[in-house]
């Protein structure tokens, strides 16, 4: 399967999300069982390329949004000129949670869903200096919480960026493949009556496309399988 393909097929989610959810429905509300799920590693579609070379991104229509406190908690936004809320696609980038960077990202990815009527994000977020498999500095869930925190921020500011907040995805390889199911399959993270509106908003997704995502955060139990 080309890459066109797949991308192809990354867009036509939102046909299905459209087909699962209420569009006036919060987010919050979303049935994990519901989710549209793609393994971007499967056979036929591992020629799906996530990264690319940063100085051959289009240029973002806003850079470096502060998300977050942290100075990691910083995001990129290609936005879709529409007259009604676009969806979005989130990208995590990978690197064991050690390394990486958002604009370590396709730009044809970008191109294609923009062409689709897609908006774009892609995230920054804390990294630690010892990954998964020893203790240290802004250890597992800080990350997964960011990618959260990220995705609230969005939703939050939905109105100010043209989204529909009820069709959020996310795609992403390796640690950012773990973490957009974390985000997936966890309990929305949402807190009502939080002091910060930002909080409030649902850490839900509608659609995941994780390539190469590792299905545990436990070192030692990763290395028992491995």
């Amino acid at each position: 399967m080309t890459m066109q393909k797949v991308l192809a097929l990354l867009a036509l989610l939102w046909i299905i999300c459209s087909s699962l959810l209420d569009p006036t429905a919060d987010p919050s509300t979303v049935d994990p069982a519901k989710v549209v799920f793609i393994f971007a590693d499967d056979p036929g579609v591992n020629d799906l390329s996530l990264y690319g070379n940063s100085s051959e991104l289009p240029d973002p229509t806003h850079a470096d949004i502060a998300y977050g406190p942290d100075p990691m908690n910083i995001l990129d936004l290609w936005l879709v000129p529409s007259e009604k809320p676009t969806p979005l696609l989130v990208f995590i980038h990978g690197g064991g949670f050690r390394g990486g960077d958002k604009r370590k990202f396709s730009a044809d990815l970008i191109k294609n869903m923009n062409r689709e009527g897609i908006s774009v994000a892609s995230i920054n977020y804390r990294l630690t200096e010892e990954g998964l498999l020893a203790e240290g500095i802004n250890m597992y869930p800080a990350p997964m919480h960011d990618g959260a925190r990220a995705l609230q921020f969005l939703r939050y500011n939905a109105a100010k960026y043209n989204l529909d907040k009820t069709r959020f995805a996310a795609t992403g390889g390796s640690a950012g493949g773990c973490m957009l199911m974390w985000l997936g399959f966890h309990d929305d993270l949402a807190e009502p009556g939080h002091e910060d509106p930002v909080l409030r908003e649902s850490s839900r997704l509608q659609a995941l496309a994780p390539r190469g995502g590792q299905t545990c955060v436990h070192g030692p139990t990763l290395l028992k399988w491995f």
